[in-house]
């Protein structure tokens, strides 16, 4: 399954804030989460206009962040550890 946790495209650069309930998710199904960061989507869709433009896309798939709050994980640190190495991608 593949969740955006920001709950939609980011303007140009930078990164939006998170929705936890995208954590909780894999929280509640105690499955790993695989980050991905993708670079240049907004070269080639831009909200509210109709078709795609030409342009490179980088795509990275990062380490996974285990889920096991059985484990003692707090929920609050995996939002942050997978939010930060988006961010550092």
């Amino acid at each position: 399954m593949v969740i955006f946790p920001e709950g939609t495209r980011s303007k140009g650069k930078g990164i939006g804030e998170f929705k936890k309930g995208s954590i909780r998710i894999a929280l509640d199904a105690k499955v790993p989460i695989v980050p991905v960061a993708i670079q240049g989507i907004s070269n080639i869709m831009e909200q509210c206009k109709v078709g795609f433009q030409k342009a490179d896309v980088t795509i990275r798939i990062l380490p996974q962040v285990t889920t096991d709050l059985d484990a003692g994980s707090d929920p609050n640190v995996i939002h942050h550890q997978v939010r930060e190495r988006i961010i550092q991608a």
